[in-house]
């Protein structure tokens, strides 16, 4: 219980008295995680790329073949597209993080970005919690830094904006 709570909450005592977190941390690393979904929100304008449509395609597919999820599973197991050799990579857990997005917005891959840059924010805030348990509960600044570098850095740009890429 109070492992992540010694960790986000450093400068106070661990005892069972309520704490708030000091303002300027959260105050600061929410801003790190505004700003690293604010660096691409102006992809959410774009259309699909590269095979964008075609994943989008087979998450719709893969469950409608089967009428389940368990058609992710066996989708690409099928008689007819391994004679044809069709399509023979087999990622049924990438297609099943694509089918909420179809169902629910079809075609529009501004909303897929949506869930791409919530990954990354998600992912922004995992990188600060990996650096104050690595570094201490005591390093917030050393900590922040590298959730800024990893959320800021442009190498981050293609898994974001390339839908597909999710895979």
């Amino acid at each position: 219980r109070g492992d992540l709570r010694r960790i986000m909450y450093a400068d106070f005592p661990s005892d069972d008295r309520p704490v708030k977190p000091p303002k300027t941390r959260v105050t600061l690393l929410a801003a790190v995680l505004a700003v690293s979904a604010a660096l691409y929100a102006g992809t959410l304008r774009y259309g699909g790329v590269s095979e964008d449509y075609y994943v989008a395609t087979l998450a719709k597919n893969s469950i409608k073949a089967q009428e389940g999820y368990h058609g992710a599973f066996s989708y690409f197991l099928t008689n007819e597209r391994i004679e044809h050799k069709k399509e023979l990579f087999y990622r049924p857990f990438a297609h099943l993080a694509f089918t909420p997005d179809y169902y629910a917005f079809g075609y529009k891959m501004g909303y897929y970005r949506i869930n791409n840059i919530l990954l990354h924010v998600l992912n922004v805030w995992l990188v600060y919690l990996c650096a104050i348990a690595v570094l201490g509960p005591d390093s917030f600044a050393p900590a922040l830094i590298a959730a800024a570098i990893f959320g800021f850095h442009p190498a981050h740009a293609e898994a974001i904006d390339w839908i597909s890429s999710r895979m």
